[in-house]
Parts: structure tokens; sequence; C-alpha cells
């Protein structure tokens, strides 16, 4: 998956996009760590969204976006469990829109690190134009006070 412009410095904006799939498979996958703001409200909702969808093409088979999370352990440098609780959603559209992923809230606290890897994969099989898919937008809705 790449971190990419698609275009001209300042004009065009940072996305990430997958290869192109056209007559075939791919899974490709980013990560980030992301730290939970000071003002997170213990054990409260969290969720990852995604502003996707496929970029000229959409594929004949399916096309999804994924998120796993993972809480790092401090004293050990060891993950646990995946928090995310949400199941791969579609992008298989030309419309963009808003996938949210809900993160399990227990036992998290203001200053903790998620480690989070996003993956998108596709299926085609038979288009003959370029099947991208690509999240346009990334962010965190954490609940938070004040």
């Amino acid at each position: 998956m790449l971190f990419r412009s698609p275009g001209t410095w300042a004009t065009d904006a940072i996305v990430i996009q997958t290869s192109d799939a056209k007559n075939t498979t791919v899974t490709q996958r980013a990560r980030f760590v992301y730290r939970l703001p000071m003002n997170y409200v213990s054990g409260q909702a969290i969720s990852v969204v995604a502003w996707a969808g496929m970029k000229t093409t959409v594929a004949n088979g399916t096309a999804t976006v994924d998120f796993e999370a993972y809480k790092k352990n401090d004293s050990t440098g060891l993950a646990g469990s995946d928090l995310v609780t949400t199941a791969a959603t579609t992008i298989n559209s030309l419309t963009a829109s808003d996938k949210a992923f809900v993160i399990d809230p227990t036992g998290l606290a203001a200053g903790d690190e998620l480690d989070i890897r996003v993956t998108i994969a596709i299926t085609d099989t038979a288009t003959g134009t370029a099947v991208i898919g690509r999240i346009m937008k990334l962010y965190m809705l954490p609940t938070v006070k004040g």
C-alpha cells in the first residue's frame, strides 16, 4: 500500500492507495501508532474511521477495508489481542464514504499507544481498467473531556 500524492505538490492531497488490482487479487497494508490524547476518558468509546472508496473503477469481485488495533504494553513491549470489533467493510464504490471501526475501550486510558494496521483487500477477475482502492481521510474518534 502506498502513501502517495496522486499529482502535484500543494495541489493534490496525500492518500493511502493500493497498487492496481485489475485482473488479480491484492491484499495490502499500512501501519501507524496512535497515542490516546491526555483528555481521553478512560474506558469510553473510540473508533478509527476511513473515508474510503475506489479510485476510477470498481472491482468485479470484492474490495474491503479492515482495521486491527493492539494496545502496546509499556512494561513488556508486547501487544495483546486485536481490539477492533468491527468486521471488514466494503469500499467497492466510486462514491467514497465513512467506514467506522469500533475499538474495544476496555482497559484503555489516556496516553496508551495503539498499534493500528489497515488492510485493503481487492479481488478482480475481469476489469480492463485500473482497479485501485484508496483512503482519502483517516481519523480517530476518541471520547474526550473538555
